[in-house]
């Protein structure tokens, strides 16, 4: 059945993702979802900012010194601010479904963002791919691509995205910390020095010419 829709494994198991992620992100409405991703990035940053502040605080109860407490004041400012907007976003969700209008749409967009979201996924796995089978030349990476994600028929979709991922701003220098397999060759290579060429025997010819000089 696979065969006669063109379709391989990379196929089924990136629709599951993408299908998933959409009945995910339907049942729990658009607006969890886009506060749950700023739950995170708020708790993160908080954690960021403020765990230099709690550690010397919690330091003599938790009977942690140095980086251990600084990272458990983190923990603590993260798990804190994520269940704050948690709860705060789930009563907020709660009183929109119960409007019929908004409810419909807050649904609706949350499937729309389901599958924005796995389309992504498998797009950053892809671009993982590419950047782990990249040619030394900076060539086509698709050359040694793995056939069962190549031959996929859903391949160059998740490529095109891949491609675009790849140009936003400040990706590469990301990129540069995880650079292929091959340029590891590329570096030992050029770190062996190269031999001197050996100075060309002289000949009685030469010796004499350089004598009468």
């Amino acid at each position: 059945m696979m065969e006669n829709l063109g379709l391989n494994w990379f196929d089924l198991v990136a629709l599951g993702v993408i299908l998933l992620s959409a009945v995910m992100a339907f049942a729990r409405g658009l607006i969890r979802e886009v506060f749950s991703i700023v739950a995170f990035i708020g708790g993160a940053l908080a954690a960021i900012y403020f765990a230099g502040d709690l550690a010397p605080i919690i330091a003599p109860v938790i009977q942690l010194s140095g980086t251990l407490a600084t990272l458990a004041a983190g923990l603590l400012i993260f798990l804190g601010v994520f269940i704050v907007i948690t709860v705060l976003t789930s009563v907020l969700a709660k009183s929109v479904h119960e409007t019929v209008e908004i409810g419909a749409f807050d649904r609706v967009g949350g499937g729309v963002f389901g599958v924005l979201r796995g389309v992504l996924v498998i797009a950053l796995f892809v671009l993982l791919m590419l950047q782990s089978t990249a040619t030394p030349g900076g060539g086509a990476a698709d050359q040694r691509m793995p056939a069962w994600i190549e031959r996929a028929a859903t391949y160059p979709m998740f490529r095109q995205v891949a491609v675009w991922l790849q140009q936003l701003p400040g990706l590469e220098e990301i990129q540069e910390s995880f650079p292929p397999n091959n340029r590891r060759g590329q570096a030992e290579s050029a770190a062996v020095p190269q031999a001197e060429p050996a100075a060309a025997p002289s000949t009685p010819a030469a010796e004499g010419a350089a004598k009468e000089k």
